[in-house]
């Protein structure tokens, strides 16, 4: 099974938030906005501790739970009978529940079954007496009722409101359990984890105490679970452990040893000194099986050819050795947990605690969740690059991992990891201030290639179906990778080429506006033809953005108007006022009635713009002036020049004001 859903409530910065889970899933956003609290959420949710904290409540508000919610989807054959009754339409939920003053009950989990929503306040109640009233009182408060018997005692309570349940399935509905998903807490964390298993790496984990050989470590963890399924089962050494056990047990038996018998002896005359009548026996039992000692192992890493210490190399090394050492350990956890369930269960309540009461008919890998906080840390771009191939060759199976399926998570500040046509895997988290609330709280954002579509379709006046998701997806792939730079902006300018950027920016400092320090993304898609896509995307995720084209207008000719009337619509402009070609600044977008230059030409002059433009071409060592227009710095002294003598584009500079307005 998968995981499909995440809803997280009043945990830090998030009040309360739902995030879909694809294969990868990419969680984006400026530092504190949330990314790594729905990740520690997950990791909460699977986790061992059982106590929080009053900085873990949403604005330390300990009045209502966390709750942390996963919904789970593609179930095998063996897990829809493992958990049949909590899978409704193909989905099952379990919620984490932990209290401010839960004591040892916090952390439960709570399945969602069908149940007849009358009977909350009986399952409620505590205490038998408390029970056994609520229980009379739903039977007197309705008809649909008089086939509840009678009852005596508060345990036959829920054997009746059962077979009710079964008798009235119209008036079911779902409901959160009693809080015994599967029994136990570690129990019915027990039970997930054989189908799916969770894998956090945090931004800082110290990849050298990792790596040492001792007791808790990942790697001694590892190494036992590897020596014991590869060692320890093996007849020769099985053989010998008997035989030295043997050996040992005939060395110590107490009628060889005559120290032992002794002993009793020396203790019963000092004991007399203090009763005279007493005495001490010593009946010596049989040693148990010597266990054979695991072999230990140091860590040692190759770099090029030079063998080291872990703490000795580089931090993104280090970083990768720590992805590989918890994926195996995901691995040999399952494999021992299989092997374990392939033997008879015993045990009482406490071993229910370790060990769950509902083993897998056979041994199938768990699914791995691997939550990954930064990957982006401590790796120039092109391993960046790599890095992002390896985790998305792990999500679509192309790489042999360490489960059968492998969903990734990661929260990342580095647009190597995130691409424009792979947009629905992206959720953008923003901190939001909500009326009637004190503290700013996580907000999501997300889009789907249908949603896109259906945008498109309307900017183009096409019928509905015309844009497929797998036809958008495969056009998404014509756009260049540096316009997936945006979904890390507080603000989008998209132009039609690198001159358009030039200009913008040449401008904006001519103003003294930074661009970059408002957090303004500029960015060229390489063609008119190519803005729509992006514009619509970035508009889906709620990004602020300003999009600028040329209209192409050549006297009575307008080249590609019907994409000009496409983008017109995509920016909102009313459909009355919608043309083949126009000039306009407004908040959301400027287009020009021929192109930009044209009019920089027709409000700067001719024979001043060319010959600036000259000028720079030469001290910059251009071999064009059309190199000039495409370099910021370049295009700037341009500007420059021409203000010093009283010549500036007013439509430029418009521009620039609506551009650095995109954000409020």
């Amino acid at each position: 099974m998968i995981l499909k859903r995440v809803n997280v409530k009043n945990f830090r910065s998030i009040r309360e938030t739902t995030i879909e889970i694809n294969k990868q899933t990419a969680i984006l956003g400026a530092n504190g906005a949330g990314k790594s609290t729905l990740l520690r959420a997950i990791d909460r949710f699977y986790g061992q501790s059982t106590t929080v904290e009053l900085d873990d409540f949403f604005g330390r508000k300990t009045d209502g739970p966390i709750e942390i919610a996963l919904t789970f989807s593609d179930f095998s054959r063996e897990e829809r009978e493992i958990f049949a009754s909590h899978i409704h339409c193909d989905e099952m939920s379990v919620v984490r529940i932990f209290e401010a003053a839960a004591g040892r009950n916090n952390g439960r989990y709570y399945g969602m079954t069908l149940q007849h929503a009358g009977f909350a306040e009986i399952r409620a109640a505590n205490g038998a007496q408390a029970r056994n009233e609520a229980y009379r009182k739903t039977r007197e408060s309705d008809a649909i009722y008089e086939t509840l018997p009678a009852v005596r005692r508060a345990d036959d309570i829920p054997g009746a409101l059962q077979i009710w349940e079964t008798q009235n399935p119209h008036l079911l509905t779902l409901q959160r359990d009693d809080g015994q998903f599967f029994g136990f807490t570690n129990v019915a964390k027990g039970s997930l984890q054989k189908s799916t298993n969770f894998v956090f790496i945090p931004a800082v984990r110290d990849a050298s105490a990792d790596a040492v050989d001792g007791k808790g470590a990942v790697i001694a963890r590892l190494m036992e679970l590897v020596v014991r399924s590869a060692v320890l089962q093996r007849e020769d050494v099985k053989t010998w452990q008997r035989t030295v056990s043997e050996q040992y047990r005939e060395l110590t038996d107490p009628s060889k040893l005559q120290e032992l018998g002794l002993l009793s002896g020396e203790l019963t005359k000092t004991l007399q000194v203090f009763y005279a009548e007493a005495g001490v026996t010593l009946r010596w039992q049989a040693p148990n099986e010597l266990e054979v000692p695991l072999p230990n192992a140091d860590v040692f890493l190759d770099d090029d050819g030079f063998e080291g210490p872990v703490d000795k190399k580089g931090h993104g090394l280090q970083r990768a050795f720590v992805l590989t050492l918890l994926q195996h350990l995901t691995k040999a956890v399952a494999a021992e947990q299989a092997r374990l369930n392939g033997s008879e269960q015993q045990g009482n309540e406490e071993d229910c605690e370790i060990k769950s009461d509902v083993p897998l008919p056979s041994h199938v890998m768990p699914g791995l969740i691997l939550a990954v906080e930064e990957p982006e840390l401590y790796q120039h771009p092109t391993k960046q690059r790599h890095f992002a191939k390896v985790l998305s060759s792990l999500c679509d199976g192309s790489l042999p991992g360490v489960a059968t399926q492998t969903q990734v998570i990661f929260a990342s500040h580095s647009a190597l990891f995130v691409s424009i046509d792979r947009f629905d895997e992206i959720r953008l988290a923003r901190r939001h201030r909500v009326d009637g609330h004190d503290h700013k709280e996580c907000h999501l954002t997300s889009s789907t290639l249908e949603s896109v579509a259906r945008r498109l379709e309307k900017a183009w006046q096409r019928p509905e179906g015309s844009f497929s998701p797998d036809t958008l997806r495969v056009r998404l792939h014509t756009i260049n990778t540096e316009v997936a730079e945006g979904f890390f902006a507080d603000g989008v300018v998209l132009v039609e080429g690198v001159s358009d950027r030039a200009a913008i920016f040449a401008a904006a400092s001519l103003k003294g506006i930074d661009l970059e320090a408002l957090g303004i993304a500029v960015l060229p898609v390489d063609g008119k033809t190519k803005l729509d896509k992006p514009s619509a995307i970035f508009s889906e995720l709620e990004i602020p953005t300003f999009v600028i084209w040329d209209c192409d207008r050549n006297g009575q000719n307008v080249k590609q108007a019907d994409i000009n009337r496409a983008l017109m619509r995509l920016v909102g402009r009313p459909e009355a006022l919608i043309s083949d070609a126009l000039s306009a600044v407004e908040a959301s977008y400027a287009c020009f009635e021929q192109h930009l230059e044209a009019t920089l030409r027709e409000e700067i002059g001719s024979d001043l713009f060319d010959g600036e433009l000259e000028a720079a071409r030469a001290k910059f060592g251009m071999e064009a002036r059309s190199d000039v227009q495409k370099t910021p710095r370049a295009m700037k002294e341009v500007l420059e020049a021409c203000a010093k003598q009283g010549r500036q584009s007013g439509t430029l500079a418009s521009i620039v004001e609506a551009i650095a307005a995109i954000r409020d």
